[in-house]
C-alpha cells in the first residue's frame, strides 16, 4: 500500500520527468525554430537575427562591452542564450501540457503563439531588448510569430499527449 510520502514523491518525479522532457523538446524545437529564423533571412525577410539582437541588448544592460568579446564568444553568448529560453520555455510547456486539452501539435503552436505574444509584446520592450511590434518590421515580426509557432508545434508533437 502507497503510503503518503511515496505518493509525494512519484508526484514529484512526475513533474521533474515533465518538466525534463519539455526542456529536451524545447532544444529540440528551438534547432527547427532557428532553420527557420535561417530561412527567413536567407529569403530577405529579415535583417540581424532577433536572438543576436536581444542577446547583444541583454549583454550591454548587464555591463558587457560589446567590443570586449570576439566574434566568436559573441556568438556562443547568443546560441546559449538562445538554446536555453528556448529549453526553458520547454520545460514550462511540459508542465503545462496536462492543462492543454488539444491534440500535441495544436497545443503546442498555440503555447508557441502565446510565447511569442508574452515575449514580443511585452517581456522584451518593457525589458529594453527588442523593439515594440509597432515599431518592428512588419517582415521581421510576421516571421518572428510563425517561427515561434513552429516551435511550438514541434514542441507539441514531442512531448505528445497530456
Amino acid at each position: 500500500m502507497p503510503t503518503e510520502r511515496s505518493e509525494q514523491l512519484l508526484l514529484h518525479y512526475r513533474l521533474v520527468g515533465r518538466i525534463f522532457k519539455g526542456a529536451i523538446a524545447g532544444l529540440v524545437a528551438t534547432l527547427v525554430m532557428t532553420g527557420v529564423i535561417f530561412g527567413a533571412r536567407r529569403a530577405g525577410w529579415l535583417g540581424r537575427l532577433p536572438p543576436k539582437e536581444i542577446t547583444q541588448r541583454a549583454e550591454q544592460q548587464v555591463g558587457i562591452d560589446p567590443a570586449s568579446q570576439t566574434p566568436e564568444e559573441f556568438t556562443a553568448s547568443w546560441i546559449v542564450s538562445h538554446f536555453g529560453y528556448g529549453a526553458a520555455c520547454g520545460g514550462l510547456y511540459g508542465l503545462m501540457r496536462p492543462l492543454l486539452p488539444l491534440p500535441g501539435a495544436l497545443a503546442g503552436a498555440l503555447f508557441g503563439l502565446g510565447l511569442w505574444a508574452v515575449s514580443y509584446l511585452k517581456l522584451m520592450p518593457a525589458m529594453n531588448l527588442y523593439p515594440p511590434v509597432q515599431k518592428d518590421d512588419p517582415s521581421r515580426a510576421s516571421t518572428m510569430v510563425v517561427a515561434h509557432v513552429v516551435y511550438g508545434g514541434v514542441l507539441g508533437v514531442i512531448t505528445g499527449r497530456r
